[in-house]
């Protein structure tokens, strides 16, 4: 079985022969083609992280440029974030304060509804 990595080094048949060679012996050994893609998806991981560490030393100023765009992106993003979060707590705590208060207001008007439909009652009789 051969295949094919993408590698960004000068090495490339190398690795492929490697990985070549571990297929075929772990075929050998039951088959476990979980732990051959588990070592490949490390070893690309791998190549990805060199080649990434080689390009930000190679420029560094493109890198700082990118930390500095997408940093600010980041802060302002989470200053929104938490600003909307405040704005929705006071929201909250003012729809609450309101609900305390038509219900405050909801129980004096059918105490004073109560009592004036008692009254009329009252007048009823004394009139009969």
């Amino acid at each position: 079985m051969v295949c094919h990595i993408m590698k960004f080094g000068s090495n490339e048949e190398a690795n492929q022969i490697e990985f070549s060679k571990m297929a075929s012996e772990t075929r050998k050994d039951g088959g476990d083609s979980e732990a051959v893609a588990g070592h490949r998806w490390m070893e690309m991981v791998k190549e990805r992280w060199q080649a990434t560490r080689e390009h930000a030393e190679t420029y560094p100023f493109v890198w700082a440029s990118y930390i500095l765009v997408y940093g600010g992106v980041g802060v302002y993003m989470t200053y929104r974030w938490r600003k909307l979060r405040k704005t929705e707590e006071r929201v909250r705590a003012l729809h609450e304060h309101l609900k305390k208060l038509v219900e405050a207001d909801e129980a004096a008007a059918s105490k004073s509804s109560m009592a004036t439909a008692e009254g009329i009652a009252e007048k009823v009789e004394k009139g009969s």
